[in-house]
């Protein structure tokens, strides 16, 4: 039955036995031996290789995973400090918005404060020459009084009417009397 074996050297008692468990113990050695050689150099020719590919495509792909995770953290880094930066800028920005605003609220309270005290001093001038103007006006009518009774009572003195000429005459004195009497 093993007949074909005995050309290629292998002695025929190897192949006496039925069965590979009747076989004696340096026999399975041999076999063992051989169909180790013969599974390695087809693991050897036909798996190691893809073996071997596929592990250091998985081993590139780990290191490019793990270079891309460094660079992304480093940009995360950078774009955190960028992030800070303008924070703080725009913060800066606001700053300088509200210290703007707030000097123009300054002035604007100075200018309001100041229309306020200039209309105040309009008013107070106005008031102080309406003032002068009504007390001209009652000096005005205290010497047309005056001129009255200084009239009337010239009359009664006089005992007589007093003619246009003489009222004329005695205005005019008494006018001047009063000028006198002012300064």
């Amino acid at each position: 039955m093993f007949t074909w074996m005995a050309p290629l050297g292998v002695p025929s008692a190897l192949f006496a036995a039925g069965s590979p468990l009747e076989a004696s113990p340096p026999a399975i050695a041999l076999w063992t031996i051989v169909s180790f050689l013969i599974l390695f150099f087809l693991l050897y020719k036909l798996a190691w290789p893809k073996l071997l590919s596929g592990l250091e495509e998985r081993e590139n792909a780990i290191r490019q995973a793990l270079e891309d995770a460094e660079r992304n953290r480093k940009e995360a880094v950078t774009l955190v400090e960028q992030h800070k930066m303008e924070i703080e800028k725009v913060k800066d920005e606001a700053r300088g918005i509200f210290e703007e605003e707030r000097v123009k609220g300054q002035e604007l309270r100075t200018e309001i404060v100041s229309k306020a005290r200039e209309e105040a001093d309009d008013i107070v001038e106005k008031a102080k020459e309406e003032i002068n103007f009504e007390r001209e006006k009652a000096v005005a009518a205290l010497r047309r009084e005056a001129v009255d009774i200084s009239l009337n009572a010239a009359g009664k003195v006089l005992g007589r009417a007093i003619t246009g000429e003489d009222h004329k005459r005695l205005v005019e004195e008494a006018v001047a009397d009063l000028g006198k009497l002012n300064a």
